[in-house]
């Protein structure tokens, strides 16, 4: 699909997952459509267009929506200035919300979520954009690799609960469950023995092909964002990789690759995936 440039917004899910953990994710949200807006490069909008939008995002009214003006003061723009009616907002530059956010997820191709998306209707609300973006952050990878629930949680700082309630409402993505092959055998019943000794046998599954028989561990599943377009990794902001690129991931994943047999497979030593070891930015 082909969607033009002043109907969509670019999201960055290295700076949607740092909103999400600051709680954040409604005022990035209308930060990122004013600046696509701002067609000019002035920085400068009208107090009234984040009404609107607050309207038409979310679905609530001016009350409700001048706290989240007050909420975004010195975050992602600055206060407001002149008289009622006519008041302006200087918006933060590109820039500045990276250097404050400091993004830490590695290579994320950005990703194109048409306008459309965000017209309420009276439907969605604060929560529909909450769990868009650890949709978006849950299907990063474009190589559809396996991603924990775990990875997700520490990527966006919310609970177990809330990233599988989040990836079950978006419609925009599929989930693919992946197994990784630990053992062969002609013989199935020594394929099954062998499942029965494992310590959660739950996790394994026996599976029969051309007259052999695997014993599967489920690994974490893949999740495809299937209804927006990506843009490739060099079209990103420089000031945006040099930051991923300095802060690098904190959390180190298990490490999935592709084997001959087009498989997941992980080298990993076990109490690496156990614990879910932390990198550090001195190690």
């Amino acid at each position: 699909m082909k969607t033009p440039n002043y109907k969509f917004l670019i999201l960055y899910p290295e700076l949607a997952a740092e909103a999400l953990k600051n709680n954040e994710q409604d005022i990035f949200i209308i930060w990122s459509i004013l600046k696509k807006l701002d067609t000019n490069g002035s920085g400068l909008v009208l107090q009234g267009d984040i009404l609107k939008i607050c309207d038409k995002v979310f679905g609530i009214q001016s009350t409700h929506a001048y706290s989240k003006i007050t909420k975004g003061i010195n975050k992602y723009w600055r206060k407001p200035k002149g008289s009622n009616g006519q008041k302006t907002i200087g918006l933060f530059s590109f820039k500045q919300i990276v250097e404050r956010l400091s993004p830490k997820l590695s290579r994320c191709e950005p990703i194109i979520i048409p306008f459309s998306y965000f017209d309420s209707h009276g439907l969605k609300n604060s929560k529909h954009i909450k769990n868009l973006l650890i949709g978006c952050i849950a299907g990063r990878f474009v190589d559809h690799r396996p991603i924990s629930l775990a990875s997700i949680q520490e990527n966006t700082g919310q609970s177990e609960n809330t990233v599988r309630n989040a990836i079950k409402s978006c419609a925009f993505i599929e989930t693919k469950m992946n197994l990784q092959k630990v053992s062969i055998n002609a013989n199935s019943l020594e394929v099954l023995k062998l499942k029965a000794l494992q310590t959660n046998s739950v996790a394994f599954s026996v599976t029969e092909e051309n007259g052999k028989y695997f014993l599967n561990k489920q690994i974490p599943n893949s999740y495809i964002i299937k209804d927006f377009d990506r843009l490739p990794l060099k079209s990103r902001p420089e000031i945006l990789s040099k930051t991923v690129q300095k802060n690098f991931e904190l959390l180190l994943p298990t490490r999935y690759h592709l084997n001959k047999q087009s498989s997941w497979k992980t080298t990993d030593a076990q109490n690496l995936i156990k614990l879910r070891t932390f990198r550090t930015t001195s190690e």
